[in-house]
This record gives C-alpha cells, structure tokens and sequence, in this order.
C-alpha cells in the first residue's frame, strides 16, 4: 500500500511520544494496524509487549484480526525460520489488544492482593447496577429517617418535592455518577464543597472566577465584535451621522473591556450597568440610507445587546457580597448533600459486596489504586515497550491518568480526531487531546510529536468541499491543519455536488394542497421528501473507490442520520414505506414495546404473582387461555365489589363450562409456579414458550422471525440474569423492569444484515465510523435539547459542584454563582459537541450528500439568517439556524420545498414506470446481455413479463374501501370513472391518510389558541348557522347595518356564554359576522326565514354501488328545507375565491361539487322519502349563490 508522507511519518517514527490527530476518512486504523505489524515483523517485538487500548470490543477484534492476517501472510511469504511469527500467533488470543476496563481488569485479576479485593468478583450490568443502586438508596433513606437527622430533614423540606423524595434521590444518584469520572471523586467532592463559603478576597483568586472570566472575556468580545459591524455597516452605507452616534455607545463598551481587564468585579458589573445605545433614529438627509440597512445592522446591534444583557443577568444583577451571601447560605446543604453521596456510596459498596459483584466504575478506580504500588506499575512500565491508545479523544481524566502511571518516556502513541469527540455525556473529555494538541506542537517538548493526517480516502470532493466550508465557520480551530484533503484519486461526472433542502411547514389559504399532504405532521412531510429524494437517487450511476468502478446505486448504499430517533425515526419508516421505500431503523429502544414481549411478560408476572388483574386479563385475553371479552366480562359481573382476581377465583369454584375452563387456568398457573421453584430460569421459560405455543403462535405473526427473535432474547436475559448469582422468577421480574423504567438501551433483535437491500436510519452516534455512499442527513431543523438548565444540581469538573439556593418560607429559589457558571460552561461544551455531531455525520458521506431540515416559516427563516455575514453558533437553537448563514458564501446547492409542490409530486404516476425503464435500460450494462435472452434468460423474461402483466379479477374488490364520507367521494369521482388506473392513484382512492391515528392536543392544554385555518374558521361559521333562527335572523338583519352585525355578535356572545365556544374560537366568529349578515339578506335567506320547516345538519347513510362493489356513504347535510310541498336544498362554503365575477371559475367550482350535491339529494329523496326541487351552495365569502340547474349568479 502506498502511504502518503504523514501516514508514513506516523508509521516509522520511533523513541517518541505520538499523538496523532487523524481526520475522518484518514486512514487512522490502517496506519496504526501498519506500525504495529512493522513492530512486530520488522523490529521482531513481541505482541505481548504491546498494549492497545481501543473503545469497543469490536474495534479490538477487528485489530487482532487484521494483525492475524499480517502475520499468517508474513509465514506464507517467509522460506526462512518463522516461529517468532508463529509463536505471535499463538500469543495474539491473550495479549493486550483490549479495551480500557478489560486491560484494567486484568490489573487487577493480577494483583487483587495489593488493595484485599476479593479475586472472586463479576461485573454487574447495567440493569444489576440500577437494581443495586435502587437497593443502596432505599437503605439511606431508610436509615436517615429512623435517625431523624435535623440536616437530612431540612435538606429534604429544600430540594424534595411536596409527594415524595425523588428529586433528591437523583441529585444524590447524579452527584455519585458523575464524580466516578475523577480520580479521586471523594477528595474532589470534598474540594468542591469548600467553594460554597469563599468570602470576596478567596473568590477574587478561585479556579472559580477564572472560569467565569473565561465566559466574560467570551461574551464581551462577541458584543464587542457585533457592534463593530452594525456600526460598520451604517458607515459603508453613507448613515455617518448615526454612525458617529453609535460610536459613543462603543466608547461605553471599551469602558466595560478596561473594567474587565483590571480585574475588579465591582466596577465591571458597574460598566456593564451603564451600557446604554442610540436611539434609532437618524438626520432626515441620510434616513433613505439609513432605513436601507436598518434592519441588517438592527440584527447585529441586537446580538451586541443580548450578550450584555445575559451577562449582567448572569453575574451583575446583585452585588457580589450577596451572591457569595447565598453561596454561604447553601453551604450547609452542600455539605448535606456530599454526606448523603458518601453514604450512598457505602450501601451500594455494600450491595456490591455482598453478591461479590463489582461495576465498570470500580474497575478503573481498583486499578488505579494498585498502579499507585510503585512495584506493580513497575511491572507494567518493563512488560510494555509499546502503548496505543485508539480515539484518545473519547478518553476520560481517569483512564488518562491510568495509563500515565505505567507509560515510560517515550513509548506512548495516541491516534484520534478531537472533531470526532461526541461522547461527553458519557463523560469522554475532548480537552485532554486539545492539551496535548497544543503541548505537543512546542519545539521544546523533544520527547513529543504532533502528526495531522488530513488526506481523506472516504469521501468525494464536492463532500469535502462542502465540510471544509462549513466547518471553517462553525468549529473553533478549524484551520488548514485540521482541514480535510481530498485523497480519493477520482474526478468525474458522478462527484455529486451537497445539497441542502429545506422544508416549509407553513401552509396558506391560498395553497391547493393535497388533504393527506396537509395531515402529515413535520416529520412526516421531511420523510416525504427524504424519499422523493431517494426514489430519485435509486439506480443512480456511483464509482465504486473500493471496487474502482461504476455501479448503481441501491437502497443499502443509503442511510438517513439523525441526531435522535424518538418521534421522529418511525415516522420516516412509516413515510418511506408507505412509498415502497423498504427501511430500517437501527435503534436501542422498543424492545419492551412490542407486543409479544409484553404478553409473555405480563405472563410470568401473573405465575408469579396471580393478584395483578391488568396482567392477569391481558393473559387470559391473550392465544395462551384465549378468553373472548364476554367471558372476561361476565366473569366480573359475577363479581363486581372485588379485584378482577377474586371475581375469577369465585368463578373458578362453580360448576359450569366458563368455571371449568378458570379452574384449568388456576390449575395450570400453579403447576408452572411449582416447575420454576427447581427448573433453571431459561430452561423454564423455553419450557413455557412450548407448553403455551406462544412461541410458535408469534412465528405465524405478520414479522413472525422478529417476534421469534426477540423471544430468544428474552431468555438470554435470564441466562444473563442467573449468571450473576441471581436468582428467582420474581428477581428476574424486577430485573426487567429495572432495565424496563430506567431504559436502559435495549432495542429489537436486528435481523437486517450488512447487504439487506433496505434503507438504514440510525443516530449519527450509530454512525460514527461507518461510510455510506449516499447521507441524508435530517432533522437539521429540530431545536436541541437544553433540560439540564432547571436542574437544582449541576456539576463541572472544573469548576465544581453547583446547587440552586432555596427560600422555602418565601417560596422562591435562583441560581446560585457557581451554578451559573457551570450552566454558561455546559451549554458552550454542549453547542461545541453538537458542532463535532453534525461533522460526524456529514463525513460519513462518499458519494452524494443531502441536507435536510424544517422550519416552520422558510420566508421568515431565511430573511433571519441569510443576510447575517457569519454563524452564531453559541446562540444557535438548532443546526439550521448554524448553518444558513455559511450557506450563501458555500458550494452547497439549496433546495426549497412546501406542502403544495409536495401534493404535486404525489400526483405523479410515472415514476414506476420510469424506474422499470431504467432497469431495463441497464441490464446490458450491469449482467445480462441481450443475446443471452434466447437462451439462459429466455425462461426468466418469459416469466417476469406473466408476473408483471397479472391483473386480479376483482380489483376494486380489493383497493376500494367498505365506507366513504361524501367529500372524499366528492374528491375521488374523476378517478373512479378512470380505466385501468395506476397503482398511486389506486392509493388515492384507498387511502385518506396514514393508518397512525394522532389526537389532537386537547385545547385545555394548548393554552391560548394562536389563529385559526380556514378549516377551522369554516366549522365555527357551520355552528353558528346550525343554531341560528333564521326568522328572527332576518327580521334583525333587514335593519341598519351595524345594527345587524351588533346582532350577529351578541348570538355568538350567547353560544360562548353557553360553553359552545371558546373565548377564542367566538372571536374568531365574530370577526366574520358579516358573513352571517350577508347571508340572511340574500335571496335564500329571506326563503329560509319563511320557509315551513328547516332540516340542518342531517347526517345520513347511503348505499351505493360503486364499480360494482356496495359501498357505504356517509355523510352531513347542511340544510334542507320545506316550502309548501316542494324541497330546497343548501350547503355552505366557506372557499376563498379569487374572483367571483369571473364566470370561468364560478363554472370550474361548480363542477367541484356537482357530486357532493347529487348524493346529497340522492339522500334526502331515498332515506327521507320527499322530492328535492332545486339545489344551491352559497359561498360565504364571496356572497355568491350558485343553483344546480341554472348558472351562477352574483348577488349584490
């Protein structure tokens, strides 16, 4: 293999400490399998003097095998003496290619004796952990009550909630968590306690302050900076006057920069205080100018603002003396809070104990301890000539100081991309790699190298290009070291250029959208375009690097990242699937959620327990006893005062058939109770799967072999269960539920394989060290997750330990100082790792890369951000709003789409069609010649062309649906008189929308409504009518006008004082009263006022039939009504329309609903039994009244 110069650099380079910063798409697992193959065949080192750390088991296995492969080629290759080589081999199974908690483990397996740890130990799992911990604070808790300390009860009365301890519990359970990443957590702890009683002088010199300036320096530059430019750009735009104006309120913030730059707090709160800013208003000789940029330069003097304002919020609101007076006062909680964490600590050491079980935490720290005997970390520093460490920039300060104890001078080699560090929530810490980073470029450090390897093998070089002019903006550092190279050697045609699509969710009046366009919810509506841009994709020539040449492209090359799944990643699977997009989501939830797992669940917890009636009924329900709802049911009236339970045991002691059958089911339940007091747990429970034929039974299930699957599961489970000394089917019970409440990531048994041809969705997390030829990267307009600020604990290794100060006799809290700074901390180390997700995601692309995201006004976004010069990524509520502003100066082409060019596409029916073209236009080119049809293939066409031209006898037996509304009737009537429709209009015909059903929002808890569409506004006018007396209607209405409407308003105040309205849903109606006005004064409204009897809101069920088939219609009649013996037929609309005078679209709507209005009348004169003599609709917007029979007429 051909290694550029730095890969080869970092190859042969020895007597050094290494750290390699390697880029996506480098080579870094290539050149570090490279120098430790050199090592071993050319320098003739042992494997087993080697030690190389890596992050997953995976990427271990991967290591050893491809340094199996290197040595075995080596033997084949080697007429000499090979067994060194061979005795490599040999030594590969236990050597130390591991990752950082097995090396630790062997540490201790190794000397267990240097700290008297027990060496028969297990390592729990995270549900045993959950279980433990549960355990450990229940006897805190426990023994702090009995004790009644004063402290506990008071810390309680601060920081619990009114119902019951939880709150507390957490702060505890996070506080333990978080400080297992340190060293030394209860020193550190200790440490951080003693911060709450600084007084000024201590504050003035803490680690402390430093940070916060670190935030204030940060701050004031960025304000500093931004009204610099809307100064800048009044200049350049000839507003001078204003300008010299606003250079008054710079010469304020330089006052604040000298503030800060001595040091004193008092007077920079002070200078931050008086701040002030020039009016916006300017000399009438340069307004034109002035006004011209306004709005730009508003934007920029408003970032300026905002910074200074949550700056003084954040640190000048009160005076120091008072925020240290609160810090004091929260001391003793403090304090509180570090004994109760200690005790935790304790208990769970003991629960630990006591079942000689140890967790991933007490590796690290036992080994730790015994590397601090100088003898046994000795050992190590002789036995390991070379350490590796692989992604160092997911290391934590603990598993750093780790291997510092046992590393020698110069034999230490780190490889990793601090752009690619995104597990901080797991406690990784990207800084010690930018430490290194920067110590390691000093000439000085000798004994150090520093290598960037940039050249990117993965990707083509629009995707390059487009990550370099995206990053150069949004990541600190992000210079020509960090940059990437194109290293792929193709240029062509099928280098596809970014592009970014953007989706409006806003939807007009004026839109002709789709109905289940406009029913689709924003996620969905992102899928849809996500799949119109795949079907597009789909057979797509792509060069294959690997393969070096030409290929189509398919469903497997594709997958959609997502920064999360929840709500949003079944969504897409649905969506894409519903377009006959096979997908697949790669998850860790939701194995709890299907419904075989919960029926066998609630089965063992009724064996175990028969007094749970939810279980209980859910079994009996259940293919096991297979009870129908009437014998549920008349087992309850027999017995109606007791538990569901009782009532069954009753039943079960009587003597007729439904008795007999609940005596089989106790009887059976007690039989199963007994085998598993003495069978072991798995055994048990395949026993069950058999004896019930549940197993069986979900095989035969639509997805039967994933049902089956995640049955098996469940039982590995319980092997993992039993093998960690516990026992029982109610600890098995409760060790499911444990990882059940907590969601512990546990998703459904993955039976898609590496080349299933189905679209992958996955987190971009998922993703990390995965390429795919084609990204979609979505979701970029979801906002991002900022709970952690309404903590009343927060916790920052640098800076300590923050708790929210607490008045209970006043009922208020705030944030104390420290807690403050750690919140500022947080959410930039948050905003910087969602700068280094998003660079994950997007260099995982090869070939082609999509961006993709929704807002929910495009106009409005876009005026927002693209005028803005660069992007405000600390201030930024999601990727887009990073994003737009690098955008205009980019390579990236952007897309937009709303809902009505989304009903456009759907209408579509040659897409089938031309994909099948495409296939066929590529036979030749990817297999099958032309002259081999005759022969080997000639059978095969034969028999793809019956397939392809089968037609069902009966088909619109199968595609039309038993029932109809009449508007869907009404809307589908042109497709029903079509011959030999295609299968998306078929669609059209079935479907009104997706099969999820989704409540809307309660309006009690939607708050205030925010506007009305013209859906809604058209039912609200419908119920007005429908209670209005038109008799006195019109008498009132033939008056002055305003009269009239006075009248109209006081009806609606009426319905609204009868709870039919809300208050804003009868300002809605009476903002249109006029309508209603006009309306009684027309034509048909003094009829209706006269007329003998009126009918309104009639529903009605018609049978029709409809190509051939019966199929019922359903429907609403607004209103009918009697004059003498003859019927007058009425609908309301409330249709904006253009123009009414134009007789071409008065026609036009008239057709629209000639259906409707025949099955009304159709309805009327067969349900009701009476002729129905002229029809009409009246359109409530236009005042327009068109007659079936006659043309349309305009009234006045």
């Amino acid at each position: 293999m051909k290694w550029t110069e730095k890969q080869a650099e970092a190859i042969e380079l020895r007597n050094k400490n290494m750290l390699v910063a390697a880029a996506a798409g480098s080579g870094k697992t290539a050149v570090l399998v490279e120098r430790i193959k050199q090592l071993i065949l050319r320098e003739g080192v042992s494997v087993n003097e080697l030690l190389v750390v890596t992050f997953t088991n995976a990427a271990a296995a991967e290591m050893r095998e491809k340094i199996v492969q290197a040595i075995t080629a080596e033997i084949e290759n080697t007429s000499g003496d090979t067994a060194f080589l061979r005795r490599q081999l040999n030594l590969i199974a236990k050597s130390n290619i591991s990752t950082f908690h097995a090396f630790a483990l062997e540490v201790i397996r190794r000397f267990f004796h240097v700290i008297e740890m027990d060496p028969n130990f297990k390592i729990c799992d995270e549900a045993q952990q959950i279980i433990l911990q549960a355990n450990a604070m229940d006897r805190l808790f426990e023994e702090m009550f009995e004790k009644g300390s004063p402290e506990f009860v008071e810390f309680l009365n601060h920081y619990a909630s009114s119902k019951n301890e939880n709150a507390v519990k957490e702060m505890i359970a996070e506080v333990y968590q978080t400080i297992q990443s340190v060293p030394e957590p209860w020193e550190w702890l200790d440490d951080s306690i003693e911060h709450f009683i600084m007084d000024e002088e201590h504050f003035l010199q803490s680690s402390v302050l430093k940070e916060i300036r670190k935030y204030i320096e940060k701050e004031l530059a960025y304000a500093k900076a931004n009204y610099e430019k809307s100064v800048a750009i009044f200049e350049e735009a000839g507003a001078a006057k204003f300008a010299l104006k606003c250079k008054a309120d710079l010469e304020s913030i330089d006052v604040v920069w000298s503030a800060f730059q001595s040091g004193d707090w008092d007077r920079l709160g002070e200078a931050v205080g008086r701040v002030s800013y020039a009016r916006m208003v300017t000399a009438k000789d340069e307004k034109e100018a002035f006004d011209e940029v306004k709005e730009l330069a508003g934007r920029y003097r408003e970032r300026c603002k905002e910074a200074l304002k949550e700056l003084k919020a954040s640190y000048f609101s009160r005076p120091l003396r008072e925020q240290l007076e609160d810090m004091n006062k929260v001391y003793p909680y403090a304090r509180t809070l570090a004994m109760l964490v200690k005790a935790f600590g304790e208990y769970y050491r003991q629960e630990k104990e006591e079942k000689k079980l140890i967790d991933f935490n007490d590796i690290e720290h036992a080994a730790l301890r015994i590397l601090k005997n100088e003898q046994a970390a000795e050992e190590y520093r002789e036995k390991f000539k070379y350490i590796f460490i692989d992604e160092y920039q997911d290391s934590n300060v603990l598993q750093d100081t780790l291997i510092a104890a046992i590393k020698r001078e110069n034999n230490l080699f780190m490889v990793g991309d601090v752009k690619q560090s995104i597990y901080k929530f797991r406690l990784a810490e990207p800084e010690l790699f930018m430490e290194k980073y920067e110590c390691f470029k000093k000439e000085e450090n000798v004994q150090d190298a520093k290598i960037d390897l940039n050249f990117n093998f993965r990707s083509k070089g629009h995707v390059i290009q487009a990550v370099n002019e995206l990053f150069s903006k949004l990541m600190a550092g992000y210079d020509k070291d960090a940059a990437l190279y194109k290293g792929v050697s193709y240029e062509g045609e099928l280098d596809y250029p970014t592009e970014i699509h953007l989706v409006d969710q806003k939807i007009t009046d004026e839109m002709e959208v789709d109905a289940e366009i406009r029913e689709l919810k924003s996620a969905e509506r992102e899928a849809f375009v996500a799949g119109q841009l795949i079907k597009e994709a789909l057979g797509k020539s792509i060069f294959d690097v690997k393969r070096n040449r030409e290929r189509p492209m398919t469903k497997r090359d594709i997958v959609i990242l997502m920064r999360g799944q929840k709500n949003y990643a079944d969504k897409f699977q649905q969506i894409l699937m519903e377009m006959d997009i096979p997908a697949h989501i790669n998850d860790s939830d939701g194995y709890f959620d299907t419904l075989e797992i919960q029926i066998f669940l609630n089965v063992l917890r009724v064996i175990d327990n028969r007094r749970q009636d939810i279980p209980l009924i859910s079994v009996l329900h259940s293919c096991i006893f297979g009870f129908t709802v009437e014998e549920l049911a008349k087992i309850r009236s027999r017995c109606k005062n007791t538990s569901y339970f009782e009532a069954f045991y009753d039943c079960a002691v009587s003597e007729d058939k439904l008795s007999k059958k609940c005596a089989e089911v106790l009887e059976k339940l007690a039989e199963w109770k007994q085998l598993s007091e003495f069978m072991p747990l798995d055994e048990w429970i395949w026993k069950l799967l058999w004896d019930t034929g549940y197993y069986t039974f979900v095989g035969a299930l639509p997805g039967g072999t994933q049902r089956q699957a995640n049955l098996r599961a469940l039982i590995d489970k319980a092997v993992q269960f039993q093998s960690s000394q516990m026992k029982g089917l109610y600890g098995f019970i409760t060790y499911v539920d444990a990882i059940k409440d907590r969601k512990v990531p546990m998703g459904q048994v993955t039976l898609v394989g590496e080349n299933d041809d189905v679209v992958r969705i996955m987190t971009i997390h998922k993703s990390k060290g995965l390429e795919f030829p084609m990204v979609i990267v979505a979701g970029l307009g979801r906002r991002f997750n900022s709970a952690n600020s309404r903590k009343p604990v927060d916790i920052h290794k640098n800076i300590g330990l923050g708790i929210r100060y607490i008045q209970r006799d006043k009922h208020f809290y705030r944030k104390t100082l420290i807690q403050t700074a750690i919140e500022n901390k947080r959410k930039q180390e948050d905003l910087e790792e969602e700068v280094r997700i998003l660079y994950v995601a997007l260099t995982r692309a090869q070939d082609k890369l999509v961006l993709l995201g929704s807002v929910k006004d495009l106009e409005k976004f876009r005026e927002l951000n693209e005028s803005l010069e660069g992007p405000d990524v600390f201030r930024a509520s999601c990727y887009l709003d990073m994003m737009m502003p690098v955008l205009s100066n980019s390579s990236i082409s952007v897309h937009y789409h709303d809902a009505q060019e989304m009903s456009l596409d759907k209408t579509k029916n040659n897409e089938s069609k031309e994909q099948l073209q495409k296939l066929f236009d590529n036979v030749e080119k990817y297999g099958i010649k032309k002259e081999e049809e005759s022969a080997e293939y000639g059978k095969l066409y034969t028999q793809i062309g019956d397939q392809l031209s089968f037609t069902y006898g009966y088909e619109y037996a199968r595609l039309l649906k038993s029932k109809f509304s009449v508007s869907k009737l009404n809307q589908i009537s042109d497709l029903l008189s079509e011959e030999g429709m295609t299968p998306e209009k078929y669609k059209r015909l079935y479907y009104e929308s997706s099969y999820e059903t989704e409540l809307a929002v309660p309006q009690f808890v939607q708050g205030t409504k925010k506007g009305f569409t013209a859906a809604e506004r058209g039912t609200l006018l419908h119920s007005v009518l429908e209670h209005w007396d038109f008799k006195e209607g019109y008498r009132e209405c033939i008056q002055e006008k305003s009269k009239a409407l006075d009248f109209v308003r006081a009806f609606i105040t009426n319905m609204e004082s009868k709870q039919m309205f809300t208050h804003e849903e009868a300002d809605e109606a009476r903002r249109h009263a006029k309508m209603i006005v006009s309306f009684q004064c027309s034509s048909l409204g003094e009829r209706l006022a006269h007329a003998e009897e009126i009918y309104k809101e009639t529903p009605f069920n018609l049978m029709k039939k409809i190509k051939g088939e019966d199929i019922l219609v359903q429907g609403i009649i607004d209103c009918y009504f009697r004059e003498g013996n003859q019927y007058i037929l009425l609908d309301y609309k409330t249709n904006k329309i253009r123009d009414p005078e134009d007789a071409e679209e008065m026609t036009a709507l008239k057709e629209t609903y000639r259906q409707q209005i025949e099955l009304y009348r159709e309805a009327i004169e067969e349900v009701k039994g009476i002729k129905v003599k002229e029809a009409y609709i009246y359109l409530m917007n236009a005042g327009v009244t068109i007659q079936y029979g006659v043309p349309p007429t305009i009234e006045k």
